[in-house]
């Protein structure tokens, strides 16, 4: 049979209970940060690859061509959002065939394709090679949308933009 525990064991016992306690909580909230990281990392990645992928699935010839009608008849908002103007829809509805986004019909008989956030962003890069200075300029901001809200500002997709940015050519005096 067991001795009993006198008043000063119970208190060595509650302590180290205490002490192994904090210790295990403090290892828990570790592995979760890292976890976290891991996962933000991973997000990273995963976005990275799904912007090449659209970019890239598209030829060339037609970024190009993209990038004209883009450069006559487009626009970009204040927060990124682009369109694209034109009487005629089927031009419009092979952009949102390429890239995705909306047509929509205004003031008939104009019809309007819209892009924002994360889409915008990437129809943006894709033709980036072909913009004029001017275009380039009015860019940035869509570029500057983060495309998930689990990516922070020093994220590796801003290491992107910046170095976009830098081929900007400087606002004029």
């Amino acid at each position: 049979m067991r001795k009993p525990l006198t008043s000063g064991q119970h208190e060595q016992g509650r302590i180290y209970n205490a002490a192994y306690y904090i210790a295990h909580r403090e290892q828990i909230k570790r592995r979760r940060a890292a976890n976290r990281e891991e996962l933000r990392i991973a997000a990273v990645h995963r976005e990275r690859r799904r912007i090449a992928a659209v970019i890239y699935a598209v030829p060339p010839e037609t970024r190009a061509w993209v990038a004209g009608i883009y450069e006559g008849e487009g626009s970009i908002g204040s927060r990124g959002r682009v369109s694209v103007t034109q009487k005629d829809p089927w031009i419009l509805y092979r952009l949102q065939s390429l890239y995705g986004g909306r047509v929509t019909q205004y003031d008939p008989p104009y019809h309007r394709w819209n892009v924002s956030g994360e889409t915008a962003r990437m129809f943006m890069l894709s033709i980036w090679d072909w913009l004029s200075p001017r275009r380039r300029e009015q860019a940035l901001p869509a570029l500057q949308i983060r495309p998930t809200r689990h990516l922070g500002k020093n994220s590796p997709l801003s290491s992107d933009i910046h170095r976009i940015a830098a081929d900007a050519p400087p606002a004029p005096c």
